[in-house]
């Protein structure tokens, strides 16, 4: 154990059990990511690696370029129940939904 761990905890890991940043900044293409506020995609062009590179997608986030609608129709419930959701279930959803 080295001078800065706590006993009890994993070496390298936070207290919240996350490594790293929580943004995907450090992955971001040369002038950034699309605006998902901006810019909305159909499922079917997110699960595309080619469309979500020519388009800039931050695939750690594809839902969020998703239209309301089709939001919807493939996850069941609003953005608001979906953003209440903790981070396993969101991944969760998001393999079932063939978006991760």
């Amino acid at each position: 154990m080295t001078a800065t761990e706590t006993p009890g905890t994993v070496p390298g890991w936070a207290a919240s059990g996350k490594v790293g940043k929580s943004s995907n900044a450090a992955n971001a293409p040369p002038g950034g990511f699309a605006d998902p506020n901006a810019e909305k995609f159909a499922a079917k062009d997110l699960r595309d690696a080619d469309f979500c590179e020519r388009k800039r997608v931050d695939v750690t986030r594809k839902e969020d370029y998703l239209p309301d609608g089709e939001f919807v129709q493939l996850f069941k419930m609003p953005r608001v129940d979906y953003a209440k959701k903790p981070a396993w279930q969101k991944t969760k959803l998001k393999k079932v939904a063939n978006l991760f």
